[in-house]
């Protein structure tokens, strides 16, 4: 992966949780912000050094560091361990009260990112991400962070299961869809839609492994198009076969699904 689809992928993922935690404004990949990141992403990389923050005041960071024997890294891996390192229930309806990796993706009043990523000479990758105007200022938090209930960050029948005693009453009038309906709506969903994402893109191998995802789930029968065709619905949206990522992986969370690799 290139460092530019690199950073275009980190922003896909910063902004698809910012979509479902606030539903804030997108950040926007910043070339000027991107130098300062990748110059700190170079200095803790030449220095072989542990994370240490820039001393940038006027940028908020979020800082991450991978050993790779054979050098290649993870969006996806990134993006998690900043949630898992924040102590952040994705599924919880409670705002955070304190400052984390989290809050500063999701802060409201942050419009630029810039994205650093630097290989050292023993193996290690160092990314740094930059964010302007910073974020995770105390003070702040209330109306910077947004998270009144998560959209889209269960499936659909857990969320449904979650509210039932205060929402009984809507629940039992409205019609629950079969598994099987669910599915398919959603892979309907995806090929409709994709290709009118501008940014991030996913390869169509990765995509392809949206069946293996379903069938361990919900069982091959609960697809009404077999394999063939739902490939070649996404190798039509676009000469390179990519579909968008940004709404392949808001589909596979409405399935409950987690797509890692």
């Amino acid at each position: 992966m290139s460092e530019q689809n690199f950073a275009i992928e980190l922003l896909s993922e910063h902004n698809l949780l910012r979509e479902k935690f606030g539903n804030v404004t997108p950040l926007e990949l910043d070339a000027d912000l991107s130098l300062k990141a990748q110059a700190h992403a170079d200095n803790l990389a030449e220095n072989q050094s542990k994370l240490v923050n820039s001393t940038d005041e006027e940028v908020g960071e979020n800082l991450y560091y991978l050993e790779s024997d054979d050098g290649t890294y993870d969006v996806h891996h990134i993006i998690d361990y900043w949630v898992q390192k924040s102590h952040i229930d994705l599924n919880s309806q409670e705002k955070p009260t304190r400052t984390s990796h989290f809050t500063q993706i999701v802060w409201k009043n942050s419009s630029k990112l810039g994205v650093g990523l630097s290989k050292a000479g023993n193996g290690g990758i160092y990314v740094v991400a930059f964010y302007h105007p910073r974020g995770n200022i105390v003070n702040y938090i209330d109306e910077n962070v947004l998270i009144s209930h998560p959209s889209d960050s269960v499936s659909n029948s857990d969320h449904e299961h979650e509210n039932s005693d205060s929402n009984s009453d809507h629940k039992n009038h409205k019609k629950e869809k079969k598994p099987e309906d669910k599915v398919n709506h959603v892979l309907e969903k995806i090929v409709k839609k994709a290709d009118k994402e501008k940014t991030g893109k996913i390869s169509l191998t990765k995509a392809k492994k949206v069946f293996q995802l379903i069938n361990e789930k919900f069982g091959t029968h609960y697809t009404n198009m077999d394999a063939k065709t739902f490939f070649e619905k996404f190798e039509n949206l676009d000469e390179t076969g990519k579909v968008g990522h940004r709404e392949f992986r808001r589909a596979l969370s409405e399935l409950g699904l987690k797509l890692n690799h």
